[in-house]
């Protein structure tokens, strides 16, 4: 979601052009999630987020004086930072592709077979937690559904849904989850 559009956007910028350092932190400040965003969203590690977050605010230091739309900045930045996300992806998959080419076909099938295993310890991990959980008192069950499946909410929403004060959900989390571990440890799942 793009932040919406200063009005005072053309003043900050021409604030900025003079080299005024606190209109500058402010107009990062004020695009740093737009920013930060686009490489997220296409699933780049937290340093390859900081690499296009850099690379795009130093493409935009440089290039101050040729955006003449001040309310195009924000779809500039945008355009600027999926660049060089993509960029990044770019090199990412050469370098998997060079990797798969340099691999022998032994190395390939034993690559397959390790994260088969992997994934099937991680589903046999799941049907153990689902077994657990399920296995709690219907109020356990819920307040952890309520605290760790569901969305974000918060203690007051999650007091006011299962009708208890706001300072029991704290003890009642950490007795439900000991349960769990409990259950988990009678199923093997720490072995």
């Amino acid at each position: 979601m793009q932040p919406p559009i200063r009005p005072d956007l053309p003043r900050l910028l021409e604030r900025c052009r003079k080299g005024d350092r606190r209109a500058w932190n402010e107009l990062v400040e004020g695009t740093e999630s737009l920013v930060y965003s686009i490489p997220r969203r296409m699933g780049l590690s937290p340093e390859d987020c900081e690499d296009v977050f850099q690379d795009t605010f130093l493409s935009l230091l440089k290039n101050l004086d040729r955006i003449q739309d001040p309310f195009a900045l924000p779809r500039w930045l945008g355009v600027t930072a999926s660049n060089f996300a993509l960029q990044i992806v770019r090199v990412r998959s050469r370098a998997q592709l060079q990797d798969l080419a340099d691999a022998s076909l032994e190395d390939l099938i034993a690559g397959e077979e390790l994260a088969a295993d992997r994934s099937a310890e991680t589903a046999e991990r799941a049907d153990l937690a689902r077994i657990a959980i399920d296995a709690l008192p219907e109020k356990c069950r819920k307040l952890l559904t309520l605290l760790f499946f569901e969305d974000k909410m918060d203690y007051q929403t999650v007091a006011d849904m299962l009708g208890i004060p706001i300072g029991a959900i704290g003890p009642t989390r950490a007795r439900c989850l000991e349960k769990v571990r409990v259950r988990l440890k009678e199923l093997g799942f720490f072995d």
